[in-house]
């Protein structure tokens, strides 16, 4: 064979090899900008996963958790690794679940086991995902959590109710005022009436003594005497001036709880309004007596405050819920025996805020419970004895509309403070 024809052979080889080399380069690129692409899609969707507000996973068909995005993680309390691989029904309970082996229920309202064991509401929505061939491939699960939306329909209820209440607690102290005034005023004149009577009958008495020796009024001045022994009339003059003044100070009393009562139960306004937080206090705990007298000695101590901007009908609320908490908490740690505690309520006023603190002598707040007392639905009372509302409508209150504080400082076994810390200046609005 010729050295030419090793050339033309020697060409076409090298030909070919270039042309496999651009083939492989072709072949490369495309995989990269395939790769490169597919990875983009996964960043891509993976963002999307990241910024959904809502909790996702994705099940298998038998149910086994196999993806969750930060949201789901995030609510339900668990790792990546302690939830994926689980069962669905370890978590919720689905209305039809693992019927026929499926797990697409629709739109529904289950409520959902977190990883600590807390029972939350969410609204739950399934969908099928399908094979090319219409093959059911698995689930896709989105849960909005229903906590802050069933709190606010609470509070609007609460609200609503107490609105009610207070509208018919107003018109109530109106019809009571009246005829208060009405006693007052005959009291008045009665007492004064008494005392001009009182010196009448002292000329009268003055007058029979002179009687009694004369032949022609002796027998006048006995009658005038058995009179006035079987009226006890030295008994009445002797009691009739406490009488008037405990049914005066009685009706004084009738008249501030039915000022309070009117004062508590003003719907107030939508806006903050310059308030004084010491005759809010004040009003509450006339209302709160009844709750406070068998079972608690009150202890008040005002300071010099300046008026701040609040809603007096909610700080009312606030105050009143944390007095009465207060003096169950003293009832539950003295059952059963006659000791009674103490309620200590102080203000105080700093540079930039106002302070009011209620203290209880009760048994405290144990510490496996004191991360939840603000909890909606928690409550450690017996039933009929609390909602678990409470304590949370007050955090709302004090830290959501006023943007305050509500801490809490408890003994086991010796008591419990509540600190209000309220701004002196209204929290600005935000842009």
């Amino acid at each position: 064979m010729d050295a030419q024809v090793l050339q033309r052979r020697l060409e076409r080889a090298k030909a070919e090899i270039r042309g496999l080399e651009e083939m492989i380069e072709t072949n490369t690129r495309d995989l990269f900008i395939s790769r490169e692409s597919l990875r983009q899609a996964n960043q891509f969707q993976e963002n999307i996963l990241r910024a959904m507000a809502s909790a996702l996973v994705v099940l298998d068909t038998e149910g086994v958790i196999l993806q969750a995005n930060e949201a789901a993680l995030d609510m339900l309390g668990y790792s990546a690794e302690e939830l994926l691989g689980l069962q669905i029904e370890e978590v919720a309970q689905l209305p039809g679940s693992g019927s026929q082996g499926s797990y697409a229920v629709g739109d529904a309202d289950i409520d959902v086991r977190l990883a600590d064991g807390e029972i939350v509401p969410t609204h739950f929505s399934t969908s099928v995902m399908r094979q090319a061939s219409g093959e059911s491939d698995g689930y896709v699960c989105v849960w909005v959590d229903l906590r802050e939306k069933k709190q606010l329909e609470i509070e609007l209820r609460h609200a609503q109710k107490l609105e009610s209440l207070g509208q018919m607690a107003a018109g109530v102290a109106h019809e009571i005022n009246t005829p208060i005034q009405y006693v007052g005023d005959s009291l008045h004149f009665l007492h004064e009436a008494f005392t001009d009577i009182q010196g009448l009958l002292q000329g009268y008495r003055e007058a029979s003594d002179k009687w009694k020796e004369s032949p022609e009024f002796g027998k006048l001045h006995e009658n005038l005497t058995e009179l006035e022994e079987e009226a006890d009339a030295s008994f009445i003059e002797e009691e009739a001036p406490g009488a008037f003044e405990r049914a005066t100070n009685g009706l004084a009393c009738v008249a501030k709880i039915v000022k309070a009562l009117k004062s508590f139960s003003h719907p107030g306004s939508d806006t903050m309004a310059p308030a004084q937080i010491n005759d809010v206090v004040e009003t509450t705990l006339t209302l709160a007596s009844n709750e406070c007298k068998y079972i608690a000695d009150v202890e008040v101590k005002l300071g010099d405050l300046p008026e701040i901007p609040c809603h007096v009908g909610d700080m009312g609320q606030v105050i009143l819920n944390l007095v009465v908490n207060a003096a169950h908490a003293i009832e539950e740690k003295n059952e059963g025996t006659e000791d009674r505690g103490t309620i200590r309520i102080v203000t105080s006023c700093g540079e930039t805020s106002i302070v009011v603190e209620i203290s209880d002598s009760g048994a405290g707040i144990p510490d496996e419970v004191l991360g939840r007392i603000f909890d909606p639905f928690f409550t450690t009372k017996t039933v009929g004895k609390g909602t678990g509302q409470g304590l949370s409508i007050a955090r709302r209150i004090v830290v959501d509309k006023h943007g305050g504080q509500l801490q809490v400082e408890t003994q086991p076994g010796e008591g419990t403070t509540f600190r209000i810390v309220l701004p002196r200046k209204a929290m600005a609005k935000a842009a």
